[in-house]
């Protein structure tokens, strides 16, 4: 991951965008070599609403990756909330979400991840909410020391895979 000058909360004009961008950079190329690898028809969507079925709750999420099962169908796979605030205000968003997430697909597990740019959770919804610990995907001196990134921080690599591959019989290996 070659991500060395990236903007962070230190730096005075560091707004909400900046996150956007450190999410998109940071999950496209993971998105594309796996739809290539799984030739599943997914599509990555920025301000996306997700509303219940009864339309009784709804919200826009900033990423939503859905799978396009059919002309008529689609099914959402995984949604990221980024804020500049909090990584709590962006939680209480996509638990929400994943909820009408799930009530949209029918059921199962769904996956969502929050993140201010540099720290990320990945959290669960199959009705009960889980929360993996903190993923910090960013630092320093990566561009130096990309053996630590792999080492250390690279889990979201992994778990961006079990998110997309959920419901696929054979998950391609991400590396």
């Amino acid at each position: 991951m070659d991500a060395g000058g990236y903007p962070t909360e230190a730096d005075p004009d560091f707004k909400e965008a900046n996150i956007s961008n450190i999410v998109a950079f940071t999950i496209y190329p993971m998105l594309s070599l796996f739809k290539h690898e799984t030739t599943r028809k997914l599509h990555l969507s920025q301000e996306k609403e997700i509303a219940s079925p009864d339309s009784s709750t709804s919200g826009m999420e900033e990423f939503v990756v859905m799978d396009y099962i059919s002309h008529f169908q689609m099914k959402y796979v995984l949604i990221l909330e980024a804020k500049k605030v909090s990584l709590g205000e962006a939680r209480k968003q996509c638990f929400l979400s994943l909820k009408d997430m799930r009530d949209c697909n029918g059921s199962g597990t769904v996956y969502g991840f929050v993140t201010m740019g540099t720290t990320w959770r990945m959290i669960s919804f199959d009705g009960k909410f889980k929360m993996r610990e903190r993923i910090e995907l960013l630092f320093d001196t990566m561009v130096e020391d990309e053996e630590r990134w792999m080492a250390d921080y690279s889990i979201l690599v992994e778990c961006l895979n079990v998110a997309l591959s959920n419901g696929v019989k054979d998950p391609v290996e991400v590396v």
